[in-house]
C-alpha cells in the first residue's frame, strides 16, 4: 500500500484522494503493485492515473449503495412518510385557518407526491446516475492506460481486470471483474 500511496504524493494528488485511498485500496495485496506495474508499464504517472481511477471508481460504487439503501429505506419507511404527511397536512389547515385565500387542495395534493412518488423517482434518478458515473470511471481508467501504453483494447481489459480483483475491487454486483465485464 505504501508504494502505491508513494506514487500518488509524488504525482502530487489531492490529499482528501489520499485520504480515501486506503478505504479504495482495502483488498490491497502484496503482488497488486507488481500488477500494477505490469499494466501500465512502470510508467509512475499512469500509476497515479489508474489509482486515483481507482479511488474515483469506490466512491461512485459507494455513491451506488448509498442510492440503493435510500431507496429500500423509501419503500420501508411507509410509516415515518405518513407521520410527516400528517404534519405537513395539520400545518396546511393550520394555514388555511388563517388565510383561507390559498389553494388548500394544491397544497395537499403536492405535500403527497412529495412523500410518495417523486420521492421514489429522484431516489430512482440519483441511482441511475450514479450507474453511470461508475461506468464512465471504468472507460476513463480503460482509455486512460490504453492511451498511455498502447496496449490492446483486449489487453488492457485483462490486465485491468486482474489489477481491480487483486485489490478487492468488484464490480456493482458483487461479482469479480472478467475481461468481458469490465467493458460492459
Amino acid at each position: 500500500m505504501k508504494k502505491i500511496l508513494s506514487i500518488l504524493e509524488a504525482q502530487g494528488v489531492n490529499n482528501s484522494w489520499l485520504r480515501v485511498a486506503p478505504f479504495a485500496l482495502a483488498g490491497y495485496r502484496k503482488e497488486s503493485y507488481g500488477k500494477l506495474t505490469r499494466l501500465c508499464r512502470r510508467k509512475e504517472t499512469l500509476m497515479a492515473v489508474v489509482v486515483a481511477g481507482v479511488i474515483g471508481l469506490y466512491a461512485a460504487k459507494k455513491h451506488v449503495e448509498l442510492c440503493k439503501k435510500a431507496i429500500k429505506a423509501g419503500r420501508n419507511s411507509s410509516r415515518d412518510s405518513n407521520r410527516e404527511l400528517k404534519k405537513y397536512l395539520d400545518a396546511i389547515w393550520r394555514v388555511y385557518l388563517l388565510e383561507n385565500s390559498i389553494d388548500k387542495q394544491r397544497l395537499i395534493e403536492k405535500a403527497i407526491g412529495c412523500l410518495s412518488g417523486d420521492l421514489d423517482q429522484e431516489l430512482s434518478h440519483s441511482l441511475t446516475e450514479a450507474k453511470k458515473e461508475y461506468k464512465a470511471m471504468i472507460q476513463q481508467i480503460i482509455g486512460a492506460v490504453q492511451a498511455g501504453t498502447g496496449h490492446s483494447e483486449d489487453a488492457v481489459h485483462g490486465y485491468l481486470a486482474t489489477f481491480l480483483n487483486s485489490i478487492g475491487c468488484s464490480t456493482l454486483g458483487g461479482k469479480p471483474f472478467t475481461r468481458q465485464n469490465i467493458g460492459k
